[in-house]
Order: C-alpha cells, then sequence, then structure tokens
C-alpha cells in the first residue's frame, strides 16, 4: 500500500491530494496581468473573482488545471482574453465578444454617459413641452406634438452601446421615453449576430431595430419619420501609422476593418458627417456622439470647419485625461 493510502486509511486529515491550488495555479504565467490570470482561473472554474479569494486552497482538478494552462497558453500568444472566455463587461453589463467583433473599451464607456446625459435632458424638454400643452388645451392650435427622436448606433459591434442605451431608457416610464426610438447599423453580419444576441440577453431585442449597412444606408430614408436624431458612432479611426502601434493582441486578433480608417484614420467619420450634413439640410436637427483617438484631436477644428462650417462640438477626455467624445450637433 502507498503511504498516500495508508495515510487516507488511518484517517489522517493532513493528506492532501497531488494538484495545484487556486493560490498556486494563480502564480503560473507571471508574464501575464495578474488580472488576466484570474478571469481565466474564473472562466476555468465557472466562477467569480471573488470565490478565488475566498477559497485559495481549494485543489484544481486535472481537468481544470489542464484547461486553465491551455488557456494560458493562448493568452501568452497574444490571444484577447475577451476571447478567449467569450465576452466582455461593459458598463456594468457582460456582452458576448468572439473573433471578428470588435472588442468594447472602457473607454467607450464615456460616449454612453455623454449620450445618456443629453438623452435626460432631451426627455426634460419633453416634460417641459406636455407641461405647456396641458395649459394650452383650450386652444389646440397651439399645441405642439413632443419631438419624436431616432437614437441610432452606427457601427454597433458587439451592440455593446446602444444596447447599454436601450436599458437605460427602456425601464422608464411616461410618454417621454416613448419618443426614443433605437436603431444599430453595422456592415459585418458576424458582428450583428453579436449584437442582436446581447440584445436577447439583455432582454432589449424588441425595442433595437438591427440593420446591415454601411454607415446610414438602409435607413436614412426612415427618419423623416423624425424631429431629431442622436448618432452615436465609435467608428474606425486609426491611421495605418497609428494601427501598425497598437498591442499584438489587437493587430493579430481583432479585425482591421472595424480599426483603421482611410490615411489620417478619418474616412469614415468624414463619410459619415456628409450623410448628417444631407440630413440636417432635409430639416433634421441633428445632435452627433462620436469616439475619436486622442491622437487627432487637433485635426478636428479643420476638420469641422470643411464639413460642418460652424456647426459647434465639445470634447470630453476619458478617465486618463485623454480627449476621446466628440459631441456636437448640427
Amino acid at each position: 500500500m502507498s503511504i498516500e493510502l495508508m495515510q487516507m486509511s488511518r484517517g489522517n486529515n493532513s493528506y492532501k491530494p497531488p494538484g495545484l491550488t487556486i493560490h498556486e495555479a494563480l502564480r503560473l504565467s507571471t508574464d501575464l496581468p495578474r488580472l488576466d490570470r484570474e478571469v481565466l482561473l474564473s472562466h476555468t472554474l465557472g466562477q467569480d473573482r471573488v470565490f478565488l479569494m475566498a477559497h485559495a486552497e481549494m485543489k484544481l482538478t486535472p481537468h481544470q488545471l489542464k484547461r486553465y494552462r491551455d488557456f494560458l497558453a493562448r493568452a501568452t500568444k497574444h490571444e484577447p482574453i475577451a476571447y478567449i472566455v467569450g465576452r466582455r463587461e461593459f458598463y456594468g453589463r457582460d456582452f458576448s465578444v468572439g473573433p471578428g467583433v470588435l472588442i468594447p473599451r472602457h473607454e467607450t464607456e464615456l460616449i454612453v454617459e455623454v449620450t445618456i446625459s443629453r438623452m435626460k435632458n432631451m426627455e426634460l424638454r419633453i416634460k417641459d413641452q406636455k407641461r405647456k400643452n396641458n395649459f394650452q388645451q383650450r386652444s389646440p392650435a397651439n399645441i405642439q406634438h413632443s419631438p419624436r427622436v431616432a437614437v441610432i448606433d452606427v457601427g454597433t459591434g458587439s451592440g455593446a452601446i446602444i444596447i447599454s442605451l436601450a436599458k437605460e431608457f427602456s425601464s422608464r416610464s411616461g410618454l417621454q421615453t416613448s419618443r426614443f426610438s433605437f436603431f444599430a447599423t453595422d456592415i459585418s453580419p458576424k458582428a450583428l449576430t453579436y449584437a442582436r444576441k446581447n440584445a436577447r440577453r439583455h432582454q432589449v431585442n424588441k425595442q433595437i431595430r438591427f440593420s446591415a449597412c454601411d454607415l446610414l444606408r438602409t435607413i436614412e430614408k426612415k427618419l423623416s419619420a423624425f424631429d431629431e436624431v442622436f448618432i452615436i458612432a465609435n467608428l474606425p479611426y486609426l491611421s495605418p501609422a497609428l494601427y501598425r502601434s497598437v498591442a499584438p493582441n489587437v493587430r493579430r486578433y481583432e479585425p482591421k476593418e472595424a480599426l483603421v480608417s482611410g490615411r489620417d484614420g478619418l474616412a469614415h467619420y468624414r463619410r459619415l458627417l456628409n450623410t448628417l450634413n444631407i440630413l440636417h439640410t432635409h430639416g433634421l436637427k441633428v445632435h452627433f456622439f462620436l469616439e475619436i483617438s486622442p491622437e487627432q484631436t487637433d485635426l478636428f477644428p479643420a476638420f469641422f470647419a470643411d464639413i460642418a462650417p460652424g456647426s459647434p462640438f465639445s470634447i470630453y477626455p476619458d478617465l486618463a485625461g485623454k480627449p476621446r467624445v466628440i459631441d456636437g450637433s448640427l
């Protein structure tokens, strides 16, 4: 009989089966960031990161250890952690992602925050208009209808932005909220598959209309039914030079077509703004929210002077203090 079996047969409670504990497993592949190792081990065990801390001495089974080592090996070769685990947290929610769809960045949460702020201001305007209408009930000719507003995520990718917006407002009650109609477009069928899946997961699939198209092409005519439109766009904005400097996990795995835009990184936004100008000339009030690369900040005054002269815009910094989101109107 082996020593281990003899110890077990004698009721020796100090016996520990061979294998690594959670604490020991997290010390593997230390060239990877600690957070990445925790995410991968949490995914391996089907538990959250709090579980890892609370059960640091728990032994991994041979199957769990093998699976975890496989994940570490993939991450060491620069495969994005989000692709390995099949999800990414964004604005407090999990979104399914995979090869062929851009991984949502935490920096992009700023565009959601700025847009929500503007939409809430719109709600206040609608409420105020409703109060005025109530006072003017004796004179129906003077009553103005509440504005109908289209909220459109152009190049939606995984759907993280539009779903976050729809979740924020779909749970709110009242006439003013019903005036928001949500749309999302993307030229990639694979991205739209993920976006629709995420919308179902977060129970807003009935509120969002998804369209496969380049920018606004297939929904442009539908916008004549609205008074105002909110355009949210995290389009490709890297120049080829900037793309060469991005991290290996981005360059090797994420779709290049979702990152690079012409010689200066502004080709997609140039086309989008031209389309928005046309909508504006047809009487539509346009608000736009664009995510940009901090390196492009100096290009935008001339950019707007050329495409949308006289249009007011502001630039908001992200948590790192870098210019990240443009808020403007036509």
